[in-house]
């Protein structure tokens, strides 16, 4: 065998064993560990596209957020967006593509106006708003019922009780049980929660999304499960095992062409 076909064969060995890299980029040095690199939701070429990470929150910190009954009933992620496209981006709607049952399933995010109404319904018959219902309607039993006191002494005691009850004491509770679901709802009239995430070129932005627990775990599948699987499952409180549950993020959205402004110049009626 002539010595240039064994240049040839040790030339294409070289090239079938060299890592592949982006032209114009020089291969990674050995030795050195390198930085994974962002996931892409989409691209058209190389450096430009849609780029993202995720992760799940934990139920403490959807606690703190949102309160206890979004905590208890959905996952929330958050996502860190970055628009390298060379216009703006408006993200609309969040998925996921898990498995139940061995099957692909497909799962959008729940829409943050449901997460509002359910807010709105604890607000009015929660258990917090409940129990100061109750001391409200009773006061306004207890002022009603000083009528029956015809002696005058007995009558003023009887009235300064009342008004203990119904200022002081009501004003009281609220201090130490305060309603945080008002501030829940401040929280969920942000814009991005109306219209979506709005990302100019390049730009970064966060986004947050709910996951209803029971489309995750129908109810039929949570029944079969024991309480420690139930637990271990349904709520997990290690954020990674819910992100292996979700498995994979779909993001949808549109882009914003440049458009041309133009001005329009009506007649006036004759």
């Amino acid at each position: 065998m002539n010595r240039s076909l064994w240049i040839w064969m040790a030339f294409s060995l070289t090239l079938s064993v060299a890592p592949r890299t982006a032209a114009g980029q020089d291969p990674p040095a050995q030795g050195k560990p390198q930085q994974p690199p962002l996931a892409k939701a989409a691209t058209q070429s190389e450096g430009e596209g849609l780029f993202y990470l995720w992760s799940v929150l934990t139920r403490d910190t959807v606690r703190d957020n949102f309160g206890h009954y979004i905590a208890a009933r959905f996952y929330v992620v958050e996502l860190l967006l970055n628009n390298q496209y060379d216009r703006k981006l408006i993200i609309t709607g969040v998925g996921f593509n898990t498995l139940q049952d061995g099957q692909d399933v497909a799962l959008a995010a729940t829409d943050p106006q449901t997460i509002k109404g359910i807010l709105i319904k604890k607000d009015l018959i929660g258990q917090n708003a409940r129990f100061k219902n109750v001391v409200m309607a009773l006061g306004l039993l207890l002022t009603g019922s000083s009528g029956f006191f015809k002696n005058v002494g007995a009558a003023a005691s009887y009235n300064r009780s009342i008004n203990l009850f119904n200022d002081p004491f009501q004003k009281g509770i609220s201090l130490v049980s305060p309603n945080t679901i008002v501030k829940y709802l401040e929280t969920m009239n942000q814009d991005i929660y109306k219209t979506g995430l709005v990302l100019p070129e390049g730009s970064l932005g966060y986004l947050r999304v709910f996951v209803d627990k029971n489309n995750v775990f129908p109810p039929s599948v949570l029944k079969a499960l024991s309480p420690q699987q139930r637990r271990e499952l349904y709520d997990p409180t290690e954020p990674v095992a819910v992100q292996k549950i979700l498995r994979e993020l779909v993001i949808q959205g549109q882009k914003v062409e440049k458009l041309v402004p133009i001005t329009l110049k009506l007649n006036p009626p004759k």
